[in-house]
């Protein structure tokens, strides 16, 4: 149900909602960037990443990329945002497939 008058909309459960404006999501972006989360934490959660995939890897080479996802998300701080979360997650299975992919390739001499 839409009132006409702000767009405020009321889900299943007859909680009203509405959508953020545009001025608003140009907020949040800028929120975003200013956060404690900057692209130096960002970096260095990749590179400290990146040395725990290594070390599982090596420990464990029978692991699946869940089996390691799920690991190394539980090491993570737990007021990460969503947005570096996913960001995480995209990384890390990239960075699995690299290791199984290089694992798994024959060796040419």
């Amino acid at each position: 149900m839409k009132n006409e008058n702000n767009d405020v909309r009321q889900t299943s459960d007859n909680i009203p909602h509405r959508y953020m404006t545009e001025v608003e999501s140009q907020q949040m972006v800028l929120m975003a960037k200013q956060s404690f989360f900057k692209e130096k934490y960002r970096h260095a959660l990749k590179v400290s990443t990146k040395i725990d995939l290594l070390l599982l890897n090596q420990t464990y080479p029978e692991w699946t990329a869940k089996d390691v996802l799920s690991t190394l998300i539980k090491g993570y701080d737990p007021q990460l945002p969503a947005q570096i979360l996913l960001e995480m997650t995209h990384f890390i299975l990239a960075e699995w497939e690299i290791l199984q992919t290089t694992k798994s390739a024959p060796a040419y001499t």
